[in-house]
């Protein structure tokens, strides 16, 4: 159902014998997989495409779980990495009128998404602890707004830009830039707004420098998730071993050979999967392949001035290159 990168599977043995361990930590109280289990249909029903409801939860189920590829926050996704890149490049320069217009709405727009990214990448390890403030505030500010994040649907755009991001990677940065990303990565947009990277320097390396801060702080994310998930990974292993002999313990004090007498079947999490599943409806990975309606909302970037903003560092030292070899022929010449 649901990326690896986004949760971790539960067990069946903690489905059965202890539904703490099956609590997700970056989903609110009520859309815990007994939630999910008994939404999923209505999901399906609808291509698992947040703007085709009404319904809140419905919604914010969708949001935090990444089951709509295309409004999500996870990393999983190349659209929320290509969108953050966008919107760390625009929010790095302040905001310019030519970029985002002459309002304030996608400055909010941009912030809260941001904001809500990294909400949702500081995960604590217990939902309990946690606050979702942040991404509860972009998704009602979603909802009751035209904007979205902007898509990419056609298969030739999408190569475009997943090659430029690539070319991107492997674009050589001055000692200087090289010493900030090795140093400071995570903190360029600041860096950038207080001077520390000039104007010159964000003109030629500013796509390249952002894809640097985005990956870094996605990697920061990415290693806490990580080192969460292996930390829970060893300890639900321990706890499966004590849970399935207390299982067995138990079930042999009633008399029995069979540890599924001990199953608390009216528990919400085992009635959650009594629902059945109705297969004629696809899968969040087959609803990626199928065509979506057109959107009807107005994505916060123009996809070719993303397309620009790629392309504009390489333009800007192509030019800076031609400007060199004309002044060494006029130099030469003379």
């Amino acid at each position: 159902l649901v990326p690896d990168s986004v949760i971790k599977k539960p067990d069946i043995n903690n489905i059965y014998f202890n539904t703490r361990r099956t609590e997700v930590s970056i989903v609110p109280r009520g859309l815990q997989l007994p939630w999910l289990f008994k939404n999923y249909n209505e999901m399906a029903r609808i291509g698992f495409n947040a703007t085709r409801t009404q319904d809140p939860q419905l919604m914010r189920g969708l949001w935090y779980f990444a089951l709509d590829y295309e409004h999500s926050f996870s990393r999983y996704y190349e659209l929320t990495r290509w969108n953050l890149i966008a919107m760390a490049y625009v929010w790095a320069l302040d905001f310019p009128p030519e970029l985002c217009g002459p309002d304030e709405e996608v400055h909010e727009f941009v912030l809260a998404y941001i904001g809500a990214w990294f909400a949702y990448m500081n995960d604590t390890g217990d939902h309990k602890k946690t606050s979702f403030e942040a991404q509860e505030k972009f998704i009602a500010l979603w909802e009751g707004s035209d904007l979205d994040l902007f898509t990419i649907r056609d298969i030739k755009t999408r190569r475009g830009v997943h090659n430029l991001v690539k070319k991107l990677y492997a674009q050589p940065l001055p000692p200087s830039l090289r010493k900030v990303v090795n140093v400071a990565a995570k903190d360029i947009i600041y860096l950038r707004q207080e001077g520390q990277i000039s104007d010159i320097d964000y003109t030629k390396y500013g796509p390249a420098l952002i894809l640097e801060c985005v990956d870094t702080n996605t990697k920061l994310g990415t290693d806490v998730f990580e080192a969460n998930h292996n930390l829970s990974v060893a300890m639900n292993n321990l706890e499966d071993l004590r849970e399935r002999e207390r299982a067995h313990q138990f079930a042999r004090r009633k008399g029995g050979d069979n540890p599924l007498t001990a199953v608390d079947w009216s528990s919400e999490m085992v009635d959650s999967l009594l629902n059945a599943v109705d297969h004629t409806l696809p899968d969040p990975k087959t609803s990626i392949k199928q065509r979506r309606p057109d959107t009807t909302r107005t994505p916060w970037m123009d996809v070719d001035t993303f397309f620009g903003i790629l392309r504009s560092g390489f333009e800007e030292l192509k030019k800076e290159e031609e400007s060199m070899v004309l002044g060494m022929g006029e130099v030469s010449l003379g």
